[in-house]
């Protein structure tokens, strides 16, 4: 049975007569990554805010089933003139680590977050993505089990944003149950074991998988052909570039069928492509329509 981290209910959250959150309805569990999606002034931080600082609210209930919270929010937490060891000593004082054991507790994040190498360096002069890994190592000084984070790879390259989801999964591997609010869908479907689409209220919830099959967000195996076929097979369809196209919510289980049935036309085939169904078409689903009849 899956154990509890969190659980929210009939939340609401005002800024003077401004909604920011209604009826909130949340159980987020202990060793997964819990995606909340949503755009721009839709109350992913303030939801945050409320668990991670304990941000006061107007009503419902919020139940914390872990002992010790971590946040990381989207501006840098640590002091830019300390140096990277600096940092991680101070704030494994301020919990309240004894003394002996600190040195022990900043070694092993040192070493845990690749920051061994510039443990001398002072904040302000490491790249952007070492900047969010000295975050993200601060964040969980104290070993929290529930973890928040608000947008922690935006601005971020590539192979930095890849780091940072390498340490996300390394931390809910160890049993903690991660809160990860980001506008990349890409690192929803990556890291993410269920989905939140939220503005202001819950959208829905669940695996990205079950959401693209909810709201028959196809994924499309196309066929590249020598010659044009005469005649399609049923589920087919031709697209303006010549490609057979097949759509399909399991591109993996049917790609074979799909291969034997466009090989039954007897066409040659020259390549095949799948073009995998993205989170970002729920999102654009769910989230446009409350944000266009605003």
């Amino acid at each position: 049975m899956k154990e509890k981290a969190v659980e929210i209910s009939h939340l609401y959250k005002y800024y003077g007569k401004q909604p920011a959150l209604e009826d909130v309805n949340l159980e987020i569990y202990k060793g997964e990554v819990f995606g909340l999606l949503g755009p721009n002034g839709a109350g992913k931080t303030t939801l945050l805010r409320i668990l991670a600082e304990g941000l006061k609210y107007e009503k419902g209930e919020v139940k914390l089933y872990c002992k010790q919270v971590g946040y990381c929010p989207q501006e840098n937490i640590f002091y830019n003139e300390l140096t990277v060891k600096e940092n991680l000593e101070y704030f494994a004082a301020l919990t309240g680590l004894e003394r002996s054991k600190v040195k022990q507790r900043v070694n092993e994040l040192l070493e845990k977050f690749g920051l061994k190498a510039y443990e001398n360096e002072e904040a302000k002069k490491l790249s952007g993505g070492m900047q969010r890994r000295l975050n993200l190592a601060i964040a969980v000084v104290h070993d929290p089990e529930l973890l928040v984070l608000d947008e922690p790879t935006t601005g971020l390259d590539p192979l930095s944003r890849r780091e940072i989801w390498r340490l996300v999964r390394m931390l809910r591997q160890e049993g903690r149950a991660i809160i990860l609010a980001t506008h990349y869908m890409e690192e929803a479907e990556t890291l993410c074991d269920r989905v939140c689409f939220i503005y202001r209220r819950i959208l829905d919830i669940g695996t990205p998988q079950e959401l693209k099959e909810k709201y028959k967000i196809y994924s499309l195996i196309k066929i590249e052909l020598k010659d044009k076929p005469k005649t399609l097979p049923e589920g087919f369809e031709l697209d303006e570039q010549g490609y057979l196209i097949y759509k399909t919510l399991h591109p993996e289980k049917d790609l074979l069928e799909v291969i034997s049935r466009a090989l039954s036309m007897q066409a040659s085939i020259a390549a095949i492509y799948i073009e995998t169904a993205s989170l970002e078409e729920v999102f654009v689903k769910l989230v446009g329509e409350k944000v266009c009849q605003q």
